[in-house]
């Protein structure tokens, strides 16, 4: 008899530990949910000195692309963006402003033709080898909700690539 209720107070505090635990992790993810309530997707366009433009539209995180070396340098800059979610601004592209400019950031390096690499460097191409540039926005607590996007650009020699874009 002693040992029944020994178990049945054992089952019974195994229970209420393991609902206080389940409560507390319920607790955890209701308060990331609040904090992004009033963060948006993000749609960025880059746009380049030669007037090509590149958009990282929702699910395309990663854009590669790869041109001749012709000895001009290329500037890229964030052009605009986009909160295709927003209720009242889902339908215009919006101009960098202050706002903006605070919650996206830019990384870049370069890595030259013998794998040497260069950080922090300037959103511009002008030497072979390649390029990375890594936009990310804040962690989903400001205007936009937390993305990374990685820009890779290759810059050959002549019309063929002289080495692979994964060695470089």
């Amino acid at each position: 008899m002693q040992k029944k209720k020994t178990l049945r107070r054992g089952i019974l505090l195994f229970t209420a530990v393991l609902l206080l635990f389940s409560m507390a992790l319920m607790t955890g993810c209701g308060k990331e949910e609040e904090e992004d309530e009033n963060a948006y997707d993000v749609v960025l366009q880059i746009k380049d000195s030669r007037g090509i433009s590149y958009y990282y539209e929702l699910g395309l995180d990663n854009i590669e692309i790869a041109y001749p070396y012709t000895g001009k340098e290329v500037t890229f800059e964030m052009e605009a963006y986009n909160l295709p979610d927003h209720p009242t601004e889902s339908e215009e592209w919006q101009a960098p402003n202050t706002t903006w400019e605070n919650e996206i950031s830019v990384v870049a390096t370069y890595t030259d033709e013998e794998g040497n690499v260069t950080e922090n460097v300037p959103t511009v191409t002008l030497a072979k080898g390649r390029y990375h540039f890594q936009y990310t926005t804040s962690s989903g607590r400001g205007y936009f909700r937390q993305r990374i996007m990685d820009f890779y650009i290759t810059i050959y020699y002549g019309g063929v690539l002289s080495y692979s874009l994964d060695q470089v």
